[in-house]
């Protein structure tokens, strides 16, 4: 496989470059700055490439843009019309200009694909559970990453109407997980997102959620008319695999039945993830090379890409307009309908 980088920046370097040279994608490196791209591809096994038109000559299965989102636009314009692959770029997205490109571009958005999730998927897909007709992100995920997550398992319906509140409360300093002080108050946004199809989506965040010890609480919860899925920790910040509660309804019986959740995970390295009883698992396939949840999202995504499958330019930019809205309607406090 072949793939074309655009910008080499800490974040390219840091966390993308390892997991593609561990995946033996060859890859073909445009800069802005042509020293940087020089310095970096003389370091690492990696093909410089002097003109990004170039590009459309080497046979490429992916380009990747680590640009921020302000330069996407202008860089991505002048790729050649002729250019067959998709183009995968770093969120946020929020550039309505890139709508206008007559090319095949998509979001290096990781939230969806992270094991939990893509088990999530598969249980959908078995059909054990319908799709849920509301989510409810309770200080679990952030920003328009959260929209992401929970829109994938609605099914990417499109949002008709936003209600959100902002409220701020005190801090009168506690210490956080990493042992220092935190005086930062408590920013709360809130919000439900009413969707085309009838279904809820349900915001609640503050920050402080990812680091203090007195927040204890962070899930990610579903409820389907038949079943619900609940993710997340109590205790133990970061680990979204302390709390796993999938609930079903028996077909034969019409009673709730609860699944008993397999982990199969050492470290950070998710394995598999399956029911037991129930015909459904999911293996990472990335777990031989010892990838931990990020970066088997992000293969999974890059692998997704190469087959045209992709998380949209724009359902990542609806993403980020529904926080957004979310945030105007705590300010106007009014509903925001979308037309």
């Amino acid at each position: 496989m072949k793939i074309g980088i655009i910008g080499c920046g800490k974040r390219f370097t840091n966390i993308y470059f390892p997991i593609l040279e561990n995946l033996n994608y060859q890859m073909f490196l445009w800069n802005r700055s042509l020293d940087k791209s020089q310095k970096f591809c003389e370091n690492n096994n990696c093909n410089l490439v002097n003109d990004i038109k170039d590009f459309n000559d080497l046979g490429l299965d992916l380009i990747l843009c680590f640009l921020p989102s302000n330069a996407q636009y202008e860089v991505l314009k002048s790729l050649p019309d002729l250019l067959s692959c998709a183009i995968l770029v770093e969120t946020p997205a929020e550039d309505q200009r890139i709508f206008s490109l007559n090319k095949k571009i998509g979001v290096l958005e990781q939230w969806p694909q992270l094991p939990l999730e893509q088990f999530k998927e598969t249980i959908y897909r078995s059909n054990l559970i319908r799709r849920p007709y509301m989510v409810f992100n309770d200080g679990r995920s952030f920003d328009y990453h959260a929209i992401a997550q929970l829109r994938t398992q609605l099914g990417y319906p499109t949002p008709v109407c936003v209600k959100g509140s902002v409220n701020t409360f005190g801090n009168p300093g506690v210490i956080d997980a990493h042992g220092k002080l935190n005086l930062n108050p408590h920013d709360w946004t809130t919000g439900q997102i009413e969707m085309s199809d009838g279904s809820f989506l349900l915001y609640n965040f503050a920050y402080n959620c990812k680091s203090l010890l007195t927040i204890p609480i962070q899930f990610i919860r579903s409820y389907s008319t038949d079943g619900s899925i609940v993710t997340g920790r109590m205790k133990e910040v970061g680990n979204d695999y302390e709390f796993v509660d999938v609930r079903c309804l028996d077909k034969s019986t019409k009673e709730v039945k609860i699944c008993e959740t397999i982990v199969e995970r050492k470290e950070d390295v998710t394995f598999s993830l399956s029911l037991k009883e129930e015909k459904v698992k999911w293996d990472n396939p990335y777990a031989k090379l010892n990838f931990n949840d990020q970066q088997t999202a992000i293969a999974t995504l890059v692998d997704n890409a190469t087959k045209r499958i992709l998380y949209s330019y724009k359902d990542a930019y609806i993403d980020y307009v529904c926080v957004q809205m979310i945030k105007n309607s705590g300010y106007q406090q009014q509903i925001i309908k979308i037309s």
